[in-house]
């Protein structure tokens, strides 16, 4: 019966300090408002997209590449294609695109493979319809998108990660 007392003991204590409707005192009587709410996510997205960008930054210069960066944050990779007189996508134009997904370490994510959208309304990754503006029908690029460009804090609910960084290699095949 000794034995069983200081098992009974502890199992009372964890028992009573397992309050399920325990409340939680405000911090020096501050209730967050939406806007302090608001500006510390901010503040958190600032915080992760400029970590996200040197972390880029050196990737590149690790492996000697070399993209330009647009103001999103976007790099690209043109294609060695001269777009001189060639047409370029304009908003609901449909475009048959090549393209290919990888991760920072090269591995793929998804295969290459051949799609049909409709330029500015199909695609939602901000950063290949930003590259596709740039190209020529028959022109190719590579590009490294950030993930506020990419897929987000979502990813893809698939084989993309949340704030996953991407490497496409892309085609714009056709413009119709």
């Amino acid at each position: 019966m000794l034995k069983i007392l200081p098992l009974l003991f502890l199992s009372f204590l964890w028992l009573s300090s397992c309050e399920e409707n325990k409340k939680m005192a405000p911090v020096q009587g501050i209730q967050p408002t939406e806007d302090l709410i608001e500006q510390e996510l901010i503040k958190k997205n600032i915080r992760r997209t400029q970590y996200e960008q040197n972390a880029i930054d050196t990737l590149m210069r690790i492996n000697h590449w070399e993209y330009q960066k647009t103001a999103t944050g976007l790099r690209i990779q043109l294609g060695e294609e001269d777009c001189e007189g060639k047409k370029k996508p304009k908003v609901d134009d449909y475009l048959l695109v090549e393209m290919e997904i990888r991760d920072i370490f090269n591995k793929p994510i998804y295969p290459k493979e051949t799609t049909r959208v409709i330029f500015h309304k199909d695609y939602h990754v901000n950063g290949v319809t930003e590259a596709l503006g740039q190209m020529c029908e028959g022109s190719s690029a590579k590009l490294i998108v950030p993930s506020h460009l990419g897929h987000g804090t979502r990813g893809d609910e698939n084989r993309i990660k949340p704030n996953q960084v991407l490497l496409y290699s892309i085609k714009l095949k056709k413009i119709n």
